[in-house]
């Protein structure tokens, strides 16, 4: 359990939570399957381009399997990541975008960067979204590789799989905890199911 600032990206998650937007949504992305991606980019592109307000901020609050998707391509290939997806994915397909495209696109082309073809974390933090990684679900994962191989040191898988998030994610001791301190700094909840 993480319980010291100096731990985590606490200076992160601070600026985070004193956003003072009054546009700001969190989003719970529990299950690798959801389209909490797809959910996310909807509500982006609802606030920014049909309500105006272009400062809207979304926030995904990863954990569970849907946490699999936060660690770059080297994690999945060395502790065979995809068997943690239940065998739906091989790969890490949720960051990178699509290829060609680019914020010039048109907003209604559904293979641009706006558009439905283009669920990627990459897009989404481009527009500002941020992704937040859960300390504890890494340990989880960790646990799981282990168990799986039968060898080797849960804390040291945890190290690593911390060490190789993808670029640009928070992490937070608790992402079920963060849900309270989102919530208390005036971001609207959603569940991607």
């Amino acid at each position: 359990m993480i319980d010291h600032a100096d731990h985590w990206d606490h200076e992160a998650s601070e600026i985070l939570l004193s956003f003072r937007g009054d546009k700001k949504q969190m989003w719970e992305a529990s299950d690798i399957s959801s389209a909490w991606l797809n959910l996310m980019r909807e509500s982006l592109n609802g606030q920014v381009f049909a309500h105006r307000h272009p400062d809207f901020l979304a926030v995904a609050a990863v954990h569970g399997t849907a946490h699999l998707t936060l660690f770059d391509q080297s994690m999945w290939d060395r502790y065979g990541l995809a068997a943690n997806a239940g065998g739906k994915f091989a790969a890490n397909t949720f960051v990178a975008e699509r290829e060609g495209v680019a914020p010039t696109d048109d907003r209604q082309k559904i293979d641009g960067f706006y558009g439905v073809g283009n669920n990627s974390i990459r897009t989404l933090q481009r527009r500002g979204a941020v992704m937040i990684a859960c300390h504890d679900s890494i340990h989880a994962i960790a646990r799981g590789v282990v168990a799986k191989s039968g060898a080797g040191d849960p804390d040291m898988v945890a190290a690593d799989l911390t060490n190789n998030l993808i670029e640009g994610v928070v992490l937070v001791p608790s992402v079920v905890a963060y849900i309270v301190e989102l919530q208390n700094a005036g971001f609207t909840y959603a569940k991607a199911a």
